[in-house]
């Protein structure tokens, strides 16, 4: 049976702030993709709290919302992840999630 693995969200006018995201976790990190010629920054969200079916959020903002407060910050693109094996590894274009077994 294949299972649900993530449900990414974008759009214009669409966004979430991140006092909203950070709501949803436990912690987050933030990181720059240090392979790629670009700019933008990723926030990982993670662990999910307990209540919730996904493990981690992630989402990249552009250069001109780096330069905001964390509370103005709005994310336009978010990717929501599932699979409670699922954990974040930094590599040098970001947080990725793979899948390890949890003993």
């Amino acid at each position: 049976m294949a299972k649900l693995d993530s449900i990414g969200i974008e759009g214009n006018t669409f966004s979430l702030s991140f006092d909203f995201l950070r709501g949803l976790t436990e912690d987050y990190k933030r990181t720059f993709n240090t392979y790629d010629p670009i700019l933008d920054e990723q926030y990982m969200f993670y662990p999910a709290k307990i209540e919730f079916p996904f493990v981690a959020i992630d989402s990249w903002i552009p250069e001109e919302e780096q330069k905001k407060d964390l509370e103005n910050i709005r994310f336009k693109n978010v990717s929501f992840y599932f699979g409670k094996n699922k954990v974040p590894y930094h590599y040098r274009d970001g947080w990725i999630l793979e899948n390890r077994q949890i003993k």
